[in-house]
């Protein structure tokens, strides 16, 4: 797609009845959780069902914020502000939604306004993006030795009674 048509879609999108539907949705459910977390669910089977042939930047960048989200709706991640935080569960709510400003079912369309959205939010976010994938980088190194520092704190304390 061309960067004209890129920006067309966006701007149909940004001010699209269905934008505003996705920005109340992000509003209502930064705050719950459990209703974060099904949202991140149906964006995950969309991901699966539909966005595979995007490409793979697109992908990595929808993935690592689903990602971003979990973390955030389980509490273990709160290192990005709200208001980006409500940006990026506005975008998910928009690509999950089959009714859209060009909706889904138009077979070749469906999907770029979705598209144009994820990358124009993926570019105003990179920071953040760029520092939950460190952030996760770093969880994933420091918990193996954090379970063996544990074990053999056990270990030592159980031999010593």
């Amino acid at each position: 797609m061309s960067d004209e048509n890129q920006k067309r879609r966006l701007f149909a999108a940004l001010g699209s009845k269905a934008y505003d539907r996705a920005l109340a949705i992000a509003n209502a459910v930064v705050c719950a959780p459990m209703r974060l977390l099904n949202l991140i669910k149906k964006g995950q089977a969309k991901v699966v069902s539909r966005l595979q042939k995007a490409g793979s930047a697109v992908l990595a960048d929808t993935n690592a914020s689903l990602r971003l989200l979990q973390a955030y709706a389980e509490g273990s991640y709160r290192e990005v502000s709200t208001d980006n935080v409500v940006l990026l569960i506005a975008s998910v709510a928009y690509f999950v939604a089959p009714i859209d400003a060009i909706p889904d079912f138009f077979l070749g369309l469906g999907l770029t306004d979705d598209l144009a959205l994820l990358t124009w939010t993926f570019s105003k976010l990179r920071e953040e993006l760029e520092h939950f994938k460190s952030w996760e980088m770093r969880k994933d190194s420091i918990e193996p030795d954090a379970i063996a520092l544990t074990n053999s704190t056990t270990s030592s304390t159980t031999k010593g009674n």
